[in-house]
């Protein structure tokens, strides 16, 4: 017999209440998101309750078997009968809630016709599960023919960037303040171990057209990170920050090194275990990587006797190890969304657990800030402009930028640390590593201020340039696009917010990263009525 089920958080109410209220209003494209550790699962369990108690059917999708594999067996234990859609599984097709695999139902029923889309009518749900991993190829017509026949979908993740082409309404149920305040989350302290060299991790991003807030390849990450000296400086802040050995998850910049890390640690005397897609890797020994051998990784970690479990992004979104007290950052986070998702494996609660410990060898915290943040979405973010959004709101304000103590490397937002140390007057530093693998301090903010173009002439091209993007066939950018190629032109001098024609929000609003030909010219600054060189006087 299940366990009776614990009641819902306020936020959780909030967002099952918002859900059922948006459906009544005739919404049916809709996202929900909560930060990790919020329990969207148990949201995501009384709404498909929801359903069926009236007659609909539900179907709920993910794209990974270790997710399918967790999302049946929470729906076991609090006793929710359920037909699996997925290889390998029986077929109870005769169930109205069906746990989908995104490939199973790709294969079967768009491929080869083999099968029909279950809860395809009207009341019938489509609930994607990591939703912002679900935009694009062929599930967007998974999603049409939900839409097609008559159901809603609805669309669950802590991180929505990207959602706009799929859904039409956001709800947001909680916040990280609000998580911690019902014992969901623990707090994060980020330590500034070192990171890669910003000028050569530029000259990357440059030559191979990698946008700020945008992911780099494996190719690209190994390239970055794997400098001389690396495993010696992962070792020493981990003996430096975990002395106790309390259970840890590295994220590596690829596959290959994420098992190099774990081989290293092994060599310490550490027990470590490497998870990927394809196998397990536990002190040594090789498993293919199903149920027993995920299941082997997850009780060693649980119950200390795995000290390290490195993966490359396997352990991201969704996997639920609460007890884990210590995230290894060993690549680069250009996304938001991934640094986020990776951050959301070690903040949710544990007995005995009081805060999760970042060791950041990728400069994660300056690029996307503190895990703790309470953040505001919107439907049209995407991971570059929130990155953007982000920095503008910075570049001001240097001295509310976060900076690292240099002497216990801990992260902070104040100019006194916890360790005592006071910050002398002028620019922080932080910890760099060269190609060389030497450490060296780079001085500066990590958001320097731009160069306001003062010219008597800079409104007067600001203007041409306005018109060209507002009216040229080819040539279609954003308003920051634009902004830069003004810079560009103009020795790296910027526009300044407050010339006519740039957006009334400035540059932290989202008409900043909106094409200049599609804002409406009363959310521009308005041109200044000329001067008259005479006062006219009736007769």
């Amino acid at each position: 017999m299940a366990d009776q089920p614990l009641p819902l958080w306020p936020h959780q109410q909030r967002g099952v209440d918002a859900v059922l209220s948006a459906i009544d209003a005739g919404h049916r494209r809709i996202c929900l998101t909560s930060p990790t550790g919020g329990g969207k699962t148990r949201i995501v369990q009384v709404l498909a309750q929801a359903w069926l108690a009236v007659g609909g059917r539900v179907a709920l999708y993910s794209n990974r078997r270790m997710m399918i594999d967790q999302l049946s067996e929470g729906l076991i234990e609090a006793g929710m009968y359920h037909g699996v859609r997925a290889a390998g599984w029986e077929d109870e097709r005769e169930h109205p809630f069906q746990v989908c695999s995104l490939q199973t139902e790709v294969s079967r029923v768009l491929k080869r016709g083999q099968l029909g889309l279950h809860a395809c009518d009207p009341g019938d749900l489509a609930i994607f599960d990591e939703g912002h991993l679900h935009t694009n190829g062929k599930v967007l017509e998974l999603r049409q023919r939900h839409l097609d026949g008559g159901a809603a979908t609805l669309d669950v993740t802590a991180t929505p960037l990207g959602m706009g082409g799929v859904c039409d309404h956001l709800i947001q149920a909680g916040t990280m303040s609000e998580l911690r305040a019902c014992g969901a989350l623990v707090p994060a302290w980020h330590y500034g171990c070192d990171e890669p060299d910003l000028a050569a991790f530029k000259r990357l991003r440059k030559k191979e057209k990698v946008q700020e807030g945008q992911d780099l390849s494996e190719r690209q990450q190994a390239e970055v990170m794997m400098t001389p000296g690396i495993m010696g400086r992962v070792w020493s802040w981990y003996c430096q920050l975990n002395p106790q050995f309390r259970p840890a998850v590295l994220f590596g910049p690829s596959v290959e090194h994420a098992l190099w890390f774990a081989e290293q640690f092994e060599k310490q005397g550490v027990r470590a275990a490497h998870i990927d897609g394809e196998d397990v890797w536990i002190s040594g020994h090789w498993h293919k990587a199903d149920a027993s051998a995920r299941e082997a990784v997850r009780d060693g970690s649980k119950a200390g006797d795995i000290k390290v479990v490195t993966n490359r992004y396997v352990l991201r979104e969704g996997v639920d190890w609460p007890w884990i007290e210590h995230l290894i950052l060993c690549f680069i986070a250009g996304s938001v969304q991934t640094y986020l998702q990776v951050g959301g494996r070690g903040l949710r609660a544990h007995p005995g657990k009081t805060r999760l410990t970042v060791q950041d060898h990728g400069g994660c915290w300056h690029r996307h800030g503190s895990l703790n943040e309470d953040r505001q979405w919107h439907l049209e973010y995407t991971p570059e402009i929130a990155y953007a959004m982000r920095a503008n709101k910075l570049r001001p304000t240097p001295d509310k930028q976060p900076v690292v103590c240099p002497k216990c490397g801990l992260v902070i937002a104040r100019r006194r640390c916890v360790c005592g140390f006071e910050f002398p007057p002028g620019k922080p530093s932080r910890p760099v590593v060269g190609t060389d693998g030497k450490v060296r301090q780079l001085i500066g903010d990590a958001f320097a201020p731009r160069r306001i173009s003062t010219a008597r002439n800079g409104p007067s091209k600001w203007e041409k340039m306005f018109w060209a993007a507002r009216k040229s066939p080819r040539w279609q950018p954003t308003f920051a696009g634009a902004a830069a190629y003004f810079a560009s032109e103009n020795y790296w001098n910027w526009p300044d917010p407050t010339w006519p024609y740039m957006p009334l929000d400035g540059d932290q609003g989202l008409d900043w990263h909106r094409l200049v030909r599609e804002v409406a010219m009363e959310r521009l600054v308005p041109k200044p009525e000329p001067r008259r060189l005479y006062e006219e006087v009736p007769l």
